[in-house]
């Protein structure tokens, strides 16, 4: 009989972990799929079918994700707050770090923060808005590590952790962008000026 070679530990353990992380990312992140009916893009759609997708969009669509943008902004701006006040000596290390886990709770909703894309809209607009959703979840997930890598730079006076907080503030910065671009491409093929 030939004997069979077993994995090493290490290895397993990956496996979980990447098999574990495949669960958890199904559960909490995956991102609705696209509408069960199909519909027509912009471009073989009326006028006056354009003109209800507007309303539509200006109705249920445009109120929400003005509501977290806001938010969002004024997160960042508490984010950038704590850092100039720091540099400035205003606020000590630990007052900075007090600051940052009460902004790290106001990130975390920003992740779970939910609005609504009707399935009703055309399919160009519809995809268009996913990506806004998926570049706004980066940008909040990314947030939140840079909460936590700056509140750790503040413990420890780590190198890596002061880099790593700056490049998640980057990537939330260019999903930011992203995400405003999705949405202004959805506005255009919806007619808006």
């Amino acid at each position: 009989m030939e004997q069979q070679t077993r994995q090493p530990p290490a290895l397993s353990g990956c496996i979980a972990l990447v098999l574990l992380g495949l669960i958890v990312w199904w559960c909490f992140v995956r991102i609705p799929s696209s509408p069960n009916t199909t519909t027509l893009p912009t471009s073989k759609l009326s006028p006056e079918e354009l003109r209800e997708h507007r309303q539509t969009f200006s109705t249920i669509v445009e109120p929400q994700l003005k509501e977290y943008r806001s938010l969002f902004l004024k997160a960042l701006q508490g984010w950038q707050l704590i850092f100039r006040d720091l540099s400035k000596g205003r606020i000590s290390r630990t007052q900075a770090y007090e600051l940052l886990h009460k902004l790290e709770k106001v990130a975390k909703a920003l992740q779970t923060f939910s609005w609504t894309i009707p399935e009703s809209l055309p399919d160009d607009v519809y995809k268009l808005l996913q990506e806004a959703r998926i570049q706004y979840s980066t940008a909040a997930y990314s947030f939140v590590n840079a909460i936590q890598q700056a509140k750790e730079y503040l413990d420890t006076d780590s190198a890596k952790a002061y880099t790593l907080a700056n490049e998640h503030i980057d990537t939330v910065s260019e999903s930011l962008a992203r995400a405003g671009q999705a949405i202004n491409n959805a506005k255009k093929k919806l007619g808006f000026r």
